[in-house]
């Protein structure tokens, strides 16, 4: 067999190892090539050393890949990392109580505003064989979710960004130049997850009962035009919790969406204030307040002035956060 046949037996038993390692393997390039090159390194030496014993470098590429294993006996090798924990590492343990936890809650919140709503509707039901079934649903999509990550080798580092991994670098080296302990250079998380999804589900709970509106026996008293502003507050509502959620999934990450998702936030809340001020020129909308007009017109114009006031504070929050990447991006050349 010439040089060129066995350089090709050679590269293809390399790309079959390849294709068999872990997806957090293959993320990382240079980590990726410094291991094949090493395989491929190990072949060569060991097929020179049986060459120079008598056998040929045909022969001799042939036993060193018989003793090497199947591509996919190599690739199991990095899968096997983690300490194991029933069938779940005990380094992903923490992650997985955490995902679980947090969803399991929004099951409960979800099925509670849902059975608000109906109390309101007139169809009040406590359905436990439901909610059962979500949180049995949760469990076992994310337990078998945390099962494949722990059989593919996945540690908690390699579910970060890559730039979360970079920022962590640099913390390090930085730590380790000063010699200080490495949370002496970490920065607070910005954002509590939890609280922004619990937070936002509520709040889209809240203004879809604003839109539904359920019948009352009060409703007929109510003016049609204050009630077509009720949705509109609704819709307004829902879409802030909605960001919200959005912002309570993306988590301490991802910057820049942060920032955008502050920006439409800061946008809908401007949107309310010419309903405010329909309300504040025409009080006699407002039902079932018995306050003089003035009081009414004076209530209205605090809000708009609190939604004014609130827009400001949510623009210094985002530019806050541009500071806060500044910081974790320069860390490293502190």
């Amino acid at each position: 067999m010439e040089q060129n046949d066995l350089n090709e037996t050679v590269k293809e038993y390399i790309n079959k190892i390849k294709e068999k390692l872990p997806e957090w393997l293959k993320e990382d390039k240079q980590e990726l090539g410094d291991i094949l090159d090493e395989i491929e390194e190990h072949i060569w030496d060991r097929a020179e050393e049986l060459s120079n014993n008598g056998s040929s470098m045909e022969s001799a590429i042939k036993q060193v890949l018989v003793q090497m294993g199947t591509p996919q006996s190599i690739a199991r090798e990095y899968k096997r990392r983690g300490v194991p924990k029933v069938y779940i590492t005990e380094d992903l343990w923490p992650l997985y109580t955490r995902v679980l936890g947090i969803l399991s809650l929004v099951v409960v919140v979800v099925y509670f505003v849902f059975m608000i709503i109906n109390l309101f509707l007139g169809r009040f039901q406590f359905d436990i064989i439901g909610i059962l079934f979500g949180l049995t649903g949760v469990f076992t999509i994310v337990t078998l979710i945390f099962v494949a990550l722990s059989m593919e080798g996945y540690l908690p580092e390699n579910l970060k960004t890559q730039q979360e991994r970079e920022i962590e670098k640099r913390r390090v080296k930085l730590a380790a130049k000063k010699g200080l302990p490495l949370s002496s250079v970490e920065e607070k998380p910005f954002l509590e997850p939890k609280g922004q999804i619990v937070g936002g589900i509520i709040q889209m709970a809240i203004g879809l009962i604003f839109v539904l509106q359920p019948e009352t026996g009060f409703t007929h008293l109510i003016d049609p035009q204050f009630l077509i502003i009720l949705r509109i507050f609704g819709v307004f509502i829902i879409c802030e919790g909605g960001l919200h959620l959005i912002r309570g999934i993306i988590g301490n990450q991802q910057i820049t969406k942060h920032q955008i998702i502050i920006g439409v936030n800061i946008f809908i809340s401007v949107l309310n204030i010419p309903l405010l001020v329909i309300l504040m020129e025409n009080p006699g909308l407002v039902p079932f307040v018995p306050f003089e007009d003035f009081l009414i017109r004076g209530f209205f114009g605090f809000v708009i002035a609190m939604v004014v006031i609130g827009g400001i504070s949510k623009a210094y929050k985002a530019i806050a956060l541009e500071k806060y990447r500044d910081k974790t991006n320069n860390v490293g050349d502190k």
